[in-house]
Order: C-alpha cells, then structure tokens, then sequence
C-alpha cells in the first residue's frame, strides 16, 4: 500500500479517514490478543502515520475523529478537514405505521418497543444495552428491546441475557434485509446506540433518524455531535449500563408525538445533505490542488 502512494507521490492526494485500521484490527482481536496481534497492530499504525502524514489534507466526517488525527499523527488543523455524512430521505407512509407496527411487533405492538442495530463485537457495546435493559425492566417491565444483528458475541450476548432473566424481554432478530430494518426501524419507538468506542461517524444515527425515530447513545467517539445535533436524540452521560438506562427512561417518561417523529424524519436529510458533504469533497480537493500547482 505504502508503496502504490509513493508511486503516485507527484501528484496531491486528500486522503479519506472514517477509522483507524489498526485500531479496528485491534477491537477485533482483542479477545484473544498475543505478541503477534502487538507486533501487527503496531506495523499498522506506522502505516498509517505515512499515509496520513504524507497527504496534501484529510477528510473525516467527525469533529471527533479531527481530534484523534490531531493526536496520533501530529496533523495540523489545516490539513485535517470536516465533512459529515449524509442521508437521503425515505419515502415514509405515515398512515400506515400503526398497522405495519402490528404485523411486526404482534404482542409487543401496543408496548414501549426499542431496536438497536449492531455488528456484535466488543465494541458496539450491545452488552452494555442488555445490562440497561435489566435496570430499566425494574421500573418499566413493559419495555420490549430487539437487537438486530450478528457477530462473534452472539452466543455470548444470549447468555448475558438469559443470566439477566431477560429471555422474553431482549429478542436477537439476527441478520435481517434492508427493507426489513427500515421497517422496524419505522415502527420501534427509540433507537438505542450503546457504543463502547470507535464511533468515527455513525450512519447508522442518521438512518434512524431520517426513519423518524429518535436515538438514544452513549457519548463515545462522534455520539457526541451526531447524536446531539437534534432535542428528540438524548445522549447518556457516561458509558455505562446505569447512565444508559437513566437516559432511555427520561426518554420513555416523555416520548415524542406523532408529529414530532414526523419532523425528525424531515429534517435529516435536510441538516447531513450528501450536496453538502460533496461541495466540501470538491473544495477540498481544489484547494490542494491549487496548493500543489501554484
């Protein structure tokens, strides 16, 4: 890799960082870490040091992840750029939500429901949201949580709630199609976005969202800003099982109208435009250019 850019070292490159692959790498073998994940982990991060180092500007889609280029790689603020994601709108047929949220929810339908959807590995923190779903059940047994996904933690995750006495409370869809999540997605009264670490950005905020359905997150990596750009998103004030639940049930004790999801859904596309991540894309590319040139 380190070679194909000194190959093309001539011409200006703005350099695209959602995360750190080794750190990635790390969360991914962290269960069962040795010398030789140490050894690979730290070649990967030298890598990235040349890779990022060497650029005309960075791009990253959070304020969040700015700072980390700042502090591992000792970047400038001038050469490590904003641009947030986007989202496009859906096509959503309000009229129908009530009965779609029978056909998919049956029993639960006329209960407090709320999904997550998550890789699950150590850190998308669904471990952390089984715990707070035992913590909430105490004063609302109500509740009904659904944790679409899959992963390595499965089993593991499964046990955690069935020791939590949790088995008719939390469900695991498993992997489910696109169109699918997006109507459950529709249909769940809050999205639950329990992250441990390594948020770079967080699509996954802004399709809840764009769907009319508010978050509800732990303030790691960029939780902070995505999250935190609309009232209905509430984020916790710590990672952890109690804070998390703290803040689903101020969520539940005052859970937004009809008309409320109605504008959420509307006014995300509107506020992360794909245009406007484009527009900053293009700038930054004619401005190192320019730089280059000149």
């Amino acid at each position: 890799m380190w070679a194909m850019l000194q190959a093309g070292c001539d011409l200006p490159r703005v350099q695209v960082c959602h995360s750190f692959a080794f750190e990635e790498y790390a969360t991914r073998h962290g269960l069962d870490w040795d010398i030789k994940h140490c050894v690979v982990t730290a070649a990967m991060r030298r890598l990235e040091a040349k890779v990022y180092q060497s650029a005309a500007s960075c791009m990253v889609l959070s304020a969040f992840m700015q700072q980390r280029l700042l502090d591992f790689f000792q970047l400038s603020h001038e050469q490590v750029l904003i641009a947030a994601g986007g989202i496009e709108s859906f096509n959503l047929k309000w009229q129908e939500c009530l009965q779609l949220r029978e056909e998919i929810w049956a029993e639960k339908a006329n209960a407090p429901v709320l999904v997550t959807l998550r890789n699950l590995v150590p850190r998308t923190g669904v471990d952390l949201l089984i715990q707070a779903a035992a913590i909430v059940h105490v004063d609302r047994p109500d509740v009904r949580w659904q944790v679409i996904g899959t992963g390595d933690l499965l089993e593991g995750l499964r046990a955690l709630r069935d020791a939590l006495g949790m088995h008719d409370v939390v469900r695991f869809s498993g992997f489910l199609t696109e169109k699918k999540v997006q109507q459950r997605l529709w249909t769940a009264d809050a999205f639950v976005l329990p992250t441990r670490s390594l948020e770079g950005f967080g699509l996954v905020t802004l399709e809840a969202n764009a769907h009319g359905l508010p978050v509800i997150a732990t303030p790691a990596g960029a939780n902070t800003d995505v999250v935190g750009w609309h009232a209905l998103n509430h984020v916790a004030q710590d990672i952890s099982p109690e804070s998390l639940a703290k803040s689903v049930l101020a969520y539940l004790e005052a859970m937004p109208s009809v008309q409320e999801r109605q504008t959420l859904a509307e006014e995300t596309p509107k506020h992360f435009a794909w245009q406007t991540h484009d527009n900053l894309l293009v700038d930054m590319i004619q401005r190192a250019s320019s730089r280059h040139y000149s």
